[in-house]
């Protein structure tokens, strides 16, 4: 009997072991498959008229490449901009621009590895730094006035996991044709295949740290968008407990925001970010 217990225990821990391991080894693969880094734009801010200063933000041993545009009259408030996979700063200059023209102040960065920023990216580090552009962009926004995060795709889940892990630096989120979660989001671009979901760790999963935010949420999603479903961005909105919203547009690619970016796509946005110091009262 006792030889069968420790058979039976081996049999276990052994399984326990190895679905341990397959776990990781699905995370790791799913991780690299994930980022797209682009090397640095040619484009500075100087080039469409906006001053700025070039920043080197610390992230644990790296160094992250940022932009602070301040507002030439700073009377509505800043923006953090949160960029996707597959993008780099000088890809958002002309979004920039567009805040920039609002009032807003901007601060611009690159995750590890994108652009001219050192290191590479995997999800802790991107976290990680976005946690310290935050910290960096909290220091120069302009007190007393609004505090914006907006992150597109991939920059949205940064943005949210960021926001949870340095609270008080930002007084409003806005998310930009989001994903629901880190492994809904590898299902659907078939970087894993379903039955194997449940065995990856369920990183970025904007639904679950949607249901904890304290500050008001704007999600805003294109039914044009041929990448991400709208009723990922539905999920998220409809977890939040704090005041939200969802803005639902029409004729917009995934990227539309940073490539042709208008007042038709960021009005609700630009709305949103410059509204007095008061959260503005969103309801599901």
């Amino acid at each position: 009997m006792r030889r069968l217990l420790r058979v039976v225990l081996t049999t276990v821990l052994l399984l326990a072991g190895l679905a341990a391991v397959t776990r990781q080894v699905l995370y790791v693969k799913t991780q690299h498959a994930g980022f797209d880094c682009q090397p640095p734009g040619r484009t500075r801010p100087s080039d469409l008229g906006l001053r700025f200063d070039s920043l080197k933000i610390a992230s644990g041993a790296r160094a992250l490449d940022a932009w602070w545009v301040p507002a030439e009259a700073p009377d509505s408030g800043a923006v953090a901009l949160f960029h996707g996979n597959a993008e780099n700063t000088s890809d958002w200059l002309a979004a920039a621009r567009l805040l920039h023209g609002h009032h807003l102040s901007v601060l611009l960065f690159d995750y590890s590895g994108y652009g001219r920023s050192t290191g590479s990216p995997s999800i802790n580090f991107v976290i990680e730094d976005g946690v310290n552009a935050l910290r960096e962009f909290a220091r120069r926004a302009p007190r007393g006035l609004p505090r914006t995060g907006v992150g597109l795709s991939l920059g949205a889940a940064v943005l949210m996991e960021a926001n949870a892990r340095y609270p008080g630096a930002l007084d409003r989120v806005v998310l930009m044709e989001p994903f629901s979660s880190g492994r809904a989001v590898a299902v659907h671009l078939k970087l894993l295949p379903g039955w194997l979901a449940s065995w990856m760790p369920d990183a970025l999963d904007n639904v679950r740290l949607a249901r904890s935010m304290t500050v008001p949420l704007l999600v805003v999603h294109s039914r044009a968008d041929a990448k991400f479903p709208v009723s990922f961005a539905e999920e998220i909105q409809w977890a939040a407990r704090a005041p939200s919203r969802l803005v639902v547009l029409d004729g917009f690619e995934h990227a539309a925001a940073r490539k042709h970016p208008s007042e038709a796509y960021w009005g609700s946005i630009v709305a949103f970010a410059t509204a007095p110091k008061a959260p503005p009262r969103f309801t599901h």
